[in-house]
């Protein structure tokens, strides 16, 4: 259960919310509260922490380890690269100006869909091939070498993308690795959330 670590100085309270404000001064850190909460069983993730001070104690040191988080951070890290490069709904490029699906999914079908072409193109009545566009209106190939230039956009696209991620997945690594305080590991974790998609770093 990853939840949003806050902790106000002034009253000395634990408080969780379901996601980042990393704007609030009071906001500690993203934690995994699952192990805490079957090992001290008075915690309840109610909008105020009530617990004992030495379990408060144990959070807040939790909260704030450098290291803790460093390796909490990684793990984001690889898991949103996997999500990014995986099934999603939300990343498409663009053909004959239309936009495509241009995720893992799609990458299998175009791939499968142009092996068997390359065998049956010849045979009559394999054209035209409607192929369902982004905004699930269906586009017709009408040739072998317009869906040959289909794919290898995509491939092109496809590969501009993955060398992205996994460019900005390696640059995020190695600032974390370069991190000395707190607050340039929560830079890198907000960053985390735009690997694929803009420039990383911890400016």
């Amino acid at each position: 259960m990853i939840k949003a670590v806050y902790y106000n100085r002034s009253s000395n309270e634990l408080y969780f919310e379901d996601n980042p404000n990393y704007e609030d001064t009071n906001f500690l850190s993203l934690m995994d509260v699952t192990e805490d909460q079957m090992q001290f069983g008075e915690i309840r993730f109610s909008p105020i922490l009530h617990i004992t001070l030495e379990t408060q104690k144990f959070l807040i040191h939790k909260a704030t380890n450098i290291e803790y988080n460093r390796k909490r951070v990684l793990e984001l890290i690889d898991q949103i690269r996997l999500e990014k490069l995986g099934e999603r709904k939300d990343l498409s490029f663009d053909f004959s100006e239309r936009s495509f699906d241009g995720d893992l999914k799609a990458k299998g079908n175009i791939r499968d869909c142009y092996q068997a072409l390359c065998i049956i193109q010849s045979a009559p009545g394999v054209f035209p091939i409607r192929w369902k566009a982004f905004d699930n209106e269906y586009f017709s190939f009408t040739t072998f070498e317009q869906f040959e230039n289909f794919y290898h956009t995509f491939l092109a696209f496809r590969f501009q993308f993955e060398n992205k991620v996994n460019q900005d997945t390696f640059d995020l690594k190695d600032n974390l690795l370069l991190a000395q305080t707190l607050p340039e590991i929560q830079v890198i974790e907000s960053n985390s959330f735009q690997i694929g998609e803009i420039a990383v770093g911890t400016e």
